[in-house]
């Protein structure tokens, strides 16, 4: 074991990456493979290697040029798709993330000196990192280790208790049994008979509660329209291919009319459905509708008793004493001052009932990162494309048993936060996506399986819209009903059910990361407190 290639920690790691995106794109068995290299590495280093001889910077600098071939090989391999809108973006994102990914492990490789709970520290580690991941400006969530298993969604059920994190518990879990059983030679099979427990019991669980799981709720009648513009070339006016505001309602309406009946409940259309931009105040009154909008909403009027969700890009006015807040944007003409954004507009009984901003938003895309910090650093730089968001979740009602989650886009791939939807009384959850952008790639295929997982966390059928595909429905287990291909125009109907129950997941949230965290700092504590005696002494 001890060859040349065998030590070459540089290509044992760019492996472990390479395992890393075979996950994302083959099979979730290699999430579990894809640590080895990395904890191979790790021990291996320190044990041929010490700050005090060396030096801590060479040391350290050392250590993060291995584990950043790790990180980096994963990310691009898994999501080199980031590239596809934003170059520059994509290439920033893509060099920056895998340096954050590498500070979980290098504080592993900190605290873990003389510890005989290396792979206890390691789990919590990482699963810390994970956590804080969904809960800043730069979220990236998207590798978070337990949506790989969302391809294998049977074997998952038990994410109801755990979220997506209990995922990554499952897999760091088996990981280091994994590395143990083969690092240890004594106590082989101890570890053998722990890691196949370990595997077994969760995924046996699992298929009881998909098995016997029962949909449960009112059934509610939905259909969802995929009109599969391109965004590169149908709603670039200058494009030849350019499809008209006016055309692009007639296909959204026809393809609503061809599924819709008097007995359908709601018509789902998907994000940004036209190149339309509202005002918002003129949706207050029907008298102020723009013709545009109008002219979408009398073509399907004759369903007087079916409501609408499109997603829409509209904006607020301002005020001349608000125009210095960070997210709001000068006019062209530089009359007026106002605020963009990304919305879900709930249209009902003939008039505009709720309209809701998108919470989360994708940094570099529709937002830039600690904004107002940013702004005074680079005064002279006009920020454009900006899109502000909104504080607080809201649902749209239709009966008191019947409520709509609208999730837009990047929202739907953030499993706590969902929650704060069905803590609001959503009954089912509406995803309205634009992965148009990305065809051709992965994106929309791992952005479909991803969300199957929020309809097993809290056991909400989901109907999901979608401009290019995928577009259809998931039940409360998980299961694809009705998927549309991509690049097709297409409307389907399909019936939901609008559960109320509350899952332990909702109840309790990502507990798993906050034990974790809680864990880490206990950890980084008594590291700190051991450093300082031994200074002392």
């Amino acid at each position: 074991m001890n060859t040349r290639l065998y030590s070459n920690h540089f290509f044992l790691l760019f492996l472990g990456g390479l395992a890393g995106g075979c996950a994302w794109l083959v099979h979730p068995v290699f999430v579990v493979l894809m640590w080895l290299p990395l904890l191979w590495v790790e021990k291996n280093f320190r044990e041929n290697n010490s700050p005090q001889k060396i030096g801590r910077l060479k040391y350290y600098s050392s250590l993060f040029k291995r584990l950043y071939v790790f990180f980096f090989t994963w990310n691009t391999m898994a999501a080199f798709w980031l590239v596809v809108i934003n170059t520059t973006g994509g290439v920033f994102a893509l060099l920056v993330i895998p340096a954050l990914m590498t500070l979980p492990i290098l504080l592993f490789h900190l605290l873990s000196f003389n510890t005989l709970q290396k792979g206890l520290i390691f789990i919590s580690c990482w699963l810390a990192y994970e956590f804080l991941q969904h809960h800043w400006e730069l979220a990236w969530v998207w590798l978070t280790l337990g949506n790989s298993l969302a391809s294998v969604h049977y074997l998952v059920q038990w994410y109801e208790y755990t979220g997506v994190l209990g995922g990554s518990l499952w897999i760091l879990g088996a990981s280091v049994l994994l590395f143990e059983s083969w690092q240890q030679a004594e106590n082989r099979m101890a570890y053998v008979v722990a890691l196949s427990t370990w595997l077994l019991l969760p995924a046996c669980f699992s298929i009881y509660l998909y098995v016997t799981h029962v949909e449960e709720g009112i059934e509610t009648k939905i259909v969802v329209v995929q009109p599969d513009f391109d965004p590169y070339i149908n709603k670039v006016i200058e494009d030849p291919a350019y499809i008209s505001i006016y055309h692009q309602n007639l296909r959204l309406a026809a393809l609503a009319k061809s599924k819709t009946t008097e007995n359908t409940d709601l018509i789902l259309f998907p994000e940004s459905s036209t190149s339309t931009f509202l005002d918002e105040e003129t949706l207050v009154t029907t008298s102020n509708w723009p013709l545009d909008f109008r002219q979408l909403v009398d073509t399907l009027k004759e369903f007087s008793s079916t409501d609408l969700l499109l997603g829409i890009n509209t904006y607020t006015l301002v005020n001349e004493w608000q125009k210095d807040e960070p997210t709001v944007i000068q006019s062209k003409s530089r009359n007026f001052f106002y605020q963009g954004h990304n919305s879900a507009l709930f249209y009902q009984t003939d008039s505009v009932n709720q309209i809701y901003h998108k919470s989360i938003l994708v940094p570099g895309g529709e937002m830039f990162p600690f904004l107002p910090l940013f702004k005074k650093i680079f005064f002279f730089y006009d920020f454009k494309d900006i899109t502000t968001p909104q504080k607080e979740r809201i649902v749209f009602k239709q009966t008191d048993s019947i409520k709509f989650a609208p999730l837009i886009c990047y929202e739907s791939t953030f499993g706590e936060y969902v929650g704060d939807y069905i803590k609001k009384g959503a009954t089912i959850l509406c995803v309205m996506t634009n992965d148009a952008y990305w065809q051709g790639t992965p994106e929309p295929q791992q952005h479909l399986m991803i969300d199957r997982l929020r309809a097993i966390e809290y056991r909400r059928s989901i109907a999901r819209a979608s401009h290019h595909g995928h577009s259809g429905f998931i039940n409360q287990k998980g299961d694809f009903e009705q998927l549309t291909a991509t690049q097709v125009q297409v409307a389907v109907r399909g019936d939901l059910h609008a559960n109320n129950t509350a899952t332990f997941y909702l109840q309790h949230g990502d507990f798993i990361g906050r034990v974790a965290l809680f864990l880490l700092c206990i950890l980084l504590g008594a590291r700190l407190i051991a450093l300082d005696h031994k200074r002392v002494a």
